[in-house]
């Protein structure tokens, strides 16, 4: 039985890759679309969850995991009209 390992922290609004356990940077690849590749792949594709936090965000802002491989997932965030917009996104990937 393998063992579950977990990357998590979280990707700012101008697509840097902050805090959590490390392991993993970003990629903004245009508004409202990050990549987040993963120093050590997975064996597997991930369970991959994902959410916009901060102030001055609205509950309707959004985020969709666009991406799941072994070795990144893709983040695409949007505003409270479906436009894609740049938000700060927590996330953890657990596998």
């Amino acid at each position: 039985m393998q063992r579950a390992r977990a990357v998590y922290g979280a990707v700012d609004a101008v697509g840097t890759g902050t805090g959590g356990s490390g392991a993993f940077w970003s990629e903004k690849t245009r508004k409202g679309t990050d990549r987040v590749p993963l120093q050590y792949p997975f064996g597997a594709p991930p369970v991959v969850t994902a959410t916009v936090t901060g102030a001055g965000w609205r509950v309707n802002d959004n985020v969709h995991v666009a991406a799941v491989a072994t070795d990144h997932a893709g983040f695409q965030t949007g505003d409270q009209f479906g436009q894609l917009d740049d938000c700060p996104v927590p996330f953890h990937a657990l596998g």
